[in-house]
C-alpha cells in the first residue's frame, strides 16, 4: 500500500515539475521573438502567393514546317502551367545572369516568329520587377533597361536569346553571355505536336494583323455550372465575411439594408466601408492619408497580404492587370486578377469592374478592394456534343455590328467603314466561359468567344454565335 503511494506522489511531483518547466520554456521565449517568427511566416505565404499569380495569362506556341505555312497552338490550362514550369529556369538565367540587351525592328523580329518559339503572355501593364522577382532578383538588367514585360518569347532552337515586349510598342532582344543548353522546350514542342490540338492561324496577314485564329474548334466541353460565393440569405455568415475588415472596431459598426438587398457595413462618418450585395459582390473602401507606393513588388504584397487576412483567391487566381494610378496627393498601384475555371478564364460584365479581384494600394494602406467569385459547384459530368462555331465565322456574320460600333467610336459614317477596318481593329480572340449571372446557383457558363477590338470586349456564343454582351474598354470613349 506504501509502495502504491510513493509511486502516485512520485508520478503527482513529475508532472508538476513538467508544468513548470514548459511555463519557463513559455516565459522565456521573448515576445518579439513570437512575433518575429509570426511576421517570417506570413511573408512566405505572402511570397508563395505572388509567385502563384504571376504565371502567364496566354501561353502560344509556334510551330515552322520547312517551306509550309506557320502555325500555332494556344496551351490550355494545364499545359500552360507545364510550359510555365519549363521556362522557368531558362529564364532564371536570364534575369540573374550577365546579358546583353538591344531593341530591334519589328522586321527583324518578324523572323523569329516564323521559327518555332514558345510565347508567354502576362498581365497587362505588367513590371519587369514584378517577374523579376519570382526568380529571386530585384536589381538587373532587364529590370534596368526594360520597365514593363507583357510578352516573353523564348525561341526554340536559339539557346541564350529570349525577346520581351513592353506593352508600348517596343521589342527588346536579350543575349545571354553563358548559358546552358536546355532540351525542354523542344522536347515540349514535340509532344504538344504530336498530340491532337486545335491549329491556329494568322487569318488576318492580309490586313498585317497577327491575331491568330483557329478555322475550326472541334471541342467537347463539359457543361459546368457555378453558385454564388456569398450567399445571400445566410445574413449571420455575411456578418461574419464584414467583421473580418473592421478587426475589432466592429462594435462600432453600423449595418445598413439597401432596398436592392446589398449589406453595408460602415464605420464612423464612412471612413471605412464593406457592401456585399445579393451576387455576393463585396465591396471594401477606406479613407486615406498622405501616402505613396514607390516600389511594386511591396504594393503586390501589401495586397495579397490582405486579401489572405479578411478573403482568399479561388484556385488557378491570376494576375492579369498592373497599374499606375492615382488619388489626390497619393500614388499607388492598381492589381486586377482572374481565375480560371475548368480550361478557361471565367468573364462576366459588370458596370465597374474589369476582373473577378481588384484592389488598390497606396503606401501600406488598402484604399479599395472587390471580389465577385463564382465558385464551381460539383454536379454529374454532362459532355455537350454541339459543334463551337470558329471565331471568324462569328465575325463574318456580325460584320454590321461591328462597323456600326466602329463608326460610333471612331466618329465615322457606317458606309464608310470597311470590312479591313474591322480586322485591322481586332487585338485577340479567345475562348472563354462567360457567366451571364442571372441566377445565384446553377448558372451554367456558356463557352464563348471573347473578340477584343481597339474600343470594346465582344462576347459571342460560341454555339449559337449570338451576342451575349459587349463593353467599352477602359480609357475609350463612346
Amino acid at each position: 500500500m506504501n509502495k502504491e503511494r510513493a509511486k502516485s506522489a512520485l508520478l503527482m511531483i513529475l508532472i508538476i515539475m513538467c508544468i513548470m518547466l514548459v511555463q519557463n520554456i513559455w516565459f522565456d521565449l521573448p515576445l518579439h521573438q513570437v512575433q518575429k517568427v509570426s511576421a517570417e511566416e506570413n511573408q512566405r505565404r505572402v511570397k508563395e502567393i505572388r509567385e502563384g499569380v504571376i504565371v502567364p495569362k496566354r501561353v502560344v506556341l509556334g510551330f515552322w514546317e520547312g517551306q509550309k505555312a506557320s502555325y500555332y497552338a494556344v496551351l490550355l490550362h494545364e499545359d500552360r502551367q507545364e510550359a510555365w514550369a519549363i521556362s522557368r529556369p531558362i529564364l532564371n538565367d536570364f534575369f540573374n545572369g550577365n546579358t546583353e540587351i538591344k531593341s530591334i525592328q519589328s522586321e527583324d523580329y518578324a523572323s523569329v516568329k516564323r521559327g518555332s518559339f514558345v510565347e508567354l503572355e502576362f498581365a497587362d501593364g505588367m513590371p519587369s520587377a514584378l517577374i523579376s522577382s519570382v526568380f529571386g532578383s530585384a536589381s538587373n538588367n532587364i529590370v534596368k533597361r526594360i520597365r514593363k514585360i507583357e510578352k516573353i518569347v523564348l525561341p526554340v532552337y536559339n539557346p541564350g536569346i529570349v525577346y520581351m515586349h513592353d506593352g508600348d510598342g517596343t521589342i527588346f532582344e536579350i543575349t545571354l553571355k553563358i548559358y546552358n543548353d536546355n532540351n525542354l522546350l523542344s522536347f515540349f514542342l514535340n509532344r504538344i505536336e504530336d498530340d491532337t490540338f486545335i491549329k491556329h492561324y494568322n487569318l488576318f496577314s492580309f490586313v498585317e494583323n497577327d491575331v491568330i485564329l483557329p478555322l475550326n474548334y472541334d471541342v467537347s466541353l463539359v457543361r459546368i455550372f457555378v453558385k454564388n460565393r456569398i450567399d445571400i440569405e445566410d445574413e449571420y455568415k455575411i456578418m461574419k465575411r464584414a467583421q473580418s475588415f473592421f478587426d475589432e472596431n466592429f462594435d462600432f459598426v453600423r449595418m445598413i439594408r439597401e432596398t436592392s438587398g446589398a449589406f453595408v457595413y460602415l464605420y464612423g462618418f464612412a471612413e471605412k466601408t464593406v457592401r456585399i450585395n445579393t451576387q455576393g459582390k463585396i465591396e471594401y473602401t477606406k479613407d486615406i492619408a498622405n501616402t505613396f507606393s514607390s516600389n511594386v513588388v511591396d504594393a503586390l504584397d501589401v495586397a495579397l497580404a490582405f486579401i489572405e487576412k479578411h478573403d482568399s483567391f479561388p484556385e488557378n487566381t491570376y494576375l492579369s492587370e498592373v497599374k499606375s494610378i492615382s488619388c489626390g496627393e497619393n500614388d499607388g498601384y492598381f492589381f486586377g486578377f482572374n481565375y480560371i475555371v475548368g480550361k478557361y478564364s471565367i468573364q462576366f460584365t459588370e458596370s465597374d469592374m474589369n476582373h473577378a479581384v481588384e484592389i488598390e494600394v497606396f503606401g501600406n494602406e488598402i484604399r479599395s478592394y472587390e471580389s465577385l467569385i463564382r465558385n464551381k459547384m460539383d454536379a454529374p459530368v454532362f459532355v455537350r456534343r454541339e459543334v463551337i462555331l470558329p471565331p471568324h465565322s462569328i465575325i463574318e456574320n456580325n460584320i454590321q455590328l461591328f462597323k456600326e460600333k466602329h463608326a460610333l467610336d471612331y466618329g465615322k459614317e457606317i458606309s464608310t467603314v470597311g470590312n479591313e477596318d474591322i480586322i485591322k481593329s481586332i487585338v485577340s480572340v479567345e475562348m472563354v466561359y462567360y457567366d451571364t449571372m442571372e441566377i445565384s446557383e446553377r448558372q451554367l457558363l456558356i463557352p464563348s468567344w471573347e473578340i477584343t477590338t481597339a474600343k470594346r470586349n465582344y462576347f459571342f456564343d460560341g454555339y449559337r454565335g449570338k451576342l451575349l454582351k459587349h463593353t467599352i474598354r477602359q480609357g475609350t470613349n463612346e
